[in-house]
């Protein structure tokens, strides 16, 4: 987390793993520390390296998966303005990746789009593929 500057959620996304696993590892589960967890999971979190996490902020991945991502959250009511602020990203990220000329996004926002899609559409959705290969 601390090397590529990604938030749990983050990490548990690009993982590929449930966003609430990774919350509980950190915070624990009612306050008692996390002791065991499967063994696919552990596996996956594992599995991502220190230059994984630097290059979600440099690699890029083919737009058309996280336009239609964007799409989904514009129609369930979030305007431009507040999902911008919620990504952490400039609205104009946004106005690029919604154009259908563009081809690629970056991976760290690819990988916020869909941890605030999870979040959005609740816990069935945390079994989705990691939307980015290490």
């Amino acid at each position: 987390m601390a090397v590529g500057n990604l938030s749990a959620v983050e990490v548990a996304t690009l993982a590929g793993v449930s966003p609430r696993l990774a919350t509980s590892l950190l915070t624990g589960r009612s306050g008692r520390p996390v002791r065991r967890i499967s063994p696919d999971a552990a596996r996956a979190l594992l599995a991502l390296t220190a230059s994984d996490a630097r290059a979600v902020r440099t690699r890029q991945v083919p737009a058309e998966e996280f336009r239609q991502r964007l799409r989904r959250l514009q129609s369930r009511g979030w305007d431009r303005s507040a999902l911008a602020e919620q990504l952490g990203v400039a609205t104009g990220d946004l106005v690029t990746l919604a154009d259908a000329r563009t081809s690629w996004c970056s991976a760290l926002l690819a990988i916020r789009l869909v941890a605030l899609a999870r979040a959005a559409t609740g816990p069935d959705s945390s079994a989705e593929p990691a939307p980015v290969a290490a």
